[in-house]
């Protein structure tokens, strides 16, 4: 086999595979996008009267090293569950976890020492996050 054939046949294949890779079902805390890089006004939507309040952390909160942080939100006029309507947490300007289903809240662990911004979004069936979202700062402690 010709070394030009070897190679389009692995050109292909990367294809193939990175093709499968981003149709893939999401679930909780698993995004196909890499993270790092997340712009926090990529794919934003208007709200369109939908509503996200942060209800747990609050503003100002403080935690252990070790605690497990119970985020905990309320939404109005956006049925979480239809449609692949759901929301996202964010740590920084890092996205922490995808939340599916009718679901309001989730755990956020392994968190070091230090002050971190909590924001949360709701997000259509194609993970674009509604312009208007809500947010807490909180400290984690040693």
């Amino acid at each position: 086999m010709s070394r030009f054939l070897q190679t389009l046949i692995l050109l292909i294949l990367v294809a193939m595979f990175a093709a499968a890779c981003a149709s893939g079902n999401h679930s909780n805390n698993d995004h196909s996008h890499d993270e790092d890089d997340h712009d926090p006004n990529h794919g934003r939507v208007p709200n369109n009267g939908a509503v996200i309040r942060l209800i747990s952390p609050t503003d100002g909160a403080t935690f252990a090293r070790n605690e497990e942080i119970v985020v905990q939100v309320e939404v109005e006029n956006f049925t979480l569950g239809e449609d692949g309507k759901h929301w996202h947490i964010f740590v920084g300007d890092r996205e922490y976890a995808m939340v599916m289903g009718a679901n309001p809240s989730d755990v956020i662990r392994g968190l070091e020492p230090g002050e971190y911004l909590i924001s949360v979004y709701l997000s259509d069936a194609d993970h674009n996050d509604l312009e208007d979202g809500d947010s807490a700062t909180i400290t984690v402690t040693p």
